[in-house]
């Protein structure tokens, strides 16, 4: 999004056929985000969106068309999950590596870190 202009989604329009504007493909893209840390709360954050599923689909399209009626302006729930299937893989990178807690002693300190763990 440059200045409110939307560049990604060029599909996702109004219920009159005008594009939405930058701002709005700004909330959806955070909506989205935050289910998506939802379900790894829940611990039902799957490996790629493509294994989700059928309740973890069904949950994520209803809320985001609950959140963004135009999503729901398509048949079977395309535009949600385009816009899933788009965006989790980098968000799942980003977001979803377990930590190990690592403590280290010396004599003086203290020190307690977090590492990210291997990728499998």
């Amino acid at each position: 999004m440059a200045k409110g202009i939307n560049i990604s989604m060029q599909d996702v329009k109004d219920k009159h056929g005008m594009v939405v504007d930058g701002f709005c493909v700004k909330a959806i893209l955070g909506a989205s985000h935050q289910l998506f840390f939802q379900l790894r709360v829940l611990d039902k954050h799957p490996k790629t969106w493509g294994t989700a599923g059928t309740e973890t689909l069904h949950a994520y399209c209803q809320e985001m068309e609950h959140q963004f009626p135009k999503l729901a302006l398509c048949a079977d729930n395309w535009k949600s999950q385009y816009i899933a299937t788009q965006n989790y893989p980098s968000w799942y990178n980003s977001h979803s590596k377990e930590k190990i807690k690592v403590e280290v002693y010396d004599d003086n300190n203290d020190i307690e870190i977090d590492l990210p763990t291997k990728k499998h």
